[in-house]
């Protein structure tokens, strides 16, 4: 650990005084901690290290240790204040949802550092809401000032302008990962199986274009998700039921391109690919509208 490391600490830590996390005990230093260890494995500079550990200094600190971002630039640098002022909310006096939705629309002017630190910082949130989740159940959203769909939606719309504005991001995996996890959390409406599965067709997008799999493979799984949105259309216009009609034509696409891809071993890591998320999309669909992830392995012979 750098000496500029431990000064960012000691300020982190002064900085955040007696804050506790929500509805919790413990001391909110663990956040930011968190974000700086998880930016460290995924390979950031100091600096950038530095910024997670700050990052919520400008926004969370209080008035009688008020942190500035000039007194970051002074004792860290115009690049360290620069990507702390990125990830902070400027105006806490705004609405939840203006508030959410201002800091979603300044993302698209992130530089990649700012990119991996909201990176870090959103799955180190996300990932103690769903382990509270686990011990509270819906009790966990009592200490938002927003209804439980619209800290999920948020977290989602977050997670997804992360993986589109940076295809090559350290922490896109576990970005996706942490995505498809809150799906753990049942909802209450229909459209969230449709969003769910609009969610996993832009990974299976995604992931398909960085590996090594023969040009007919991925062409077929491109089509695949192409027919899979086609079966998604606006529900304003298109009933719930014929929905999940088209759906089920998908399925059997699906169970018929994996069969074909099933033992071929150029296409082996693009039909591990494909088992994962459609299956996740299958279990998803059976439940229905409980929307749940199997957190313990996923194949295709559960759909």
């Amino acid at each position: 650990m750098t000496n500029r490391i431990k000064q960012a600490i000691a300020l982190a830590i002064n900085a955040h005084g007696q804050q506790k996390r929500k509805g919790k005990e413990l001391p909110y230093v663990i956040h930011p901690l968190d974000v700086a260890l998880m930016l460290a494995r995924a390979g950031a500079d100091e600096e950038t290290i530095i910024a997670g550990i700050l990052h919520d200094t400008i926004e969370d600190s209080p008035s009688d240790y008020k942190v500035t971002r000039e007194l970051i630039a002074v004792q860290f640098g115009e690049r360290v204040a620069g990507i702390v002022e990125n990830v902070s909310e400027p105006d806490k006096s705004l609405s939840w949802e203006d508030r959410k939705s201002q800091a979603l629309e300044h993302m698209k002017t992130f530089s990649h550092d700012s990119l991996l630190v909201k990176s870090a910082d959103v799955i180190s949130n996300a990932t103690e809401l769903l382990e509270d989740f686990e011990h509270v159940a819906d009790k966990v959203f009592e200490r938002f000032n927003a209804p439980k769909q619209k800290i999920i939606s948020h977290y989602r719309s977050v997670m997804q302008a992360l993986l589109e504005r940076w295809d090559a991001n350290p922490l896109a995996n576990d970005l996706q990962a942490i995505a498809i996890l809150l799906y753990a959390i049942p909802y209450e409406k229909e459209d969230n199986l449709v969003a769910f599965i609009r969610l996993n067709i832009s990974f299976i997008r995604s992931e398909i274009g960085q590996i090594n799999a023969p040009d007919d493979v991925k062409k077929s799984i491109l089509e695949l998700c192409a027919h899979f949105e086609d079966a998604l259309p606006d529900s304003r216009t298109v009933s719930w039921e014929d929905c999940r009609e088209r759906i089920r034509e998908q399925i059997n696409r699906c169970r018929t391109l994996v069969d074909t891809l099933d033992g071929r071993a150029d296409a082996q890591t693009a039909h591990l690919l494909l088992m994962a998320h459609v299956a996740d999309i299958m279990n998803a669909f059976k439940g229905a509208v409980s929307v749940k992830s199997d957190r313990n392995g996923r194949g295709m012979s559960r759909i």
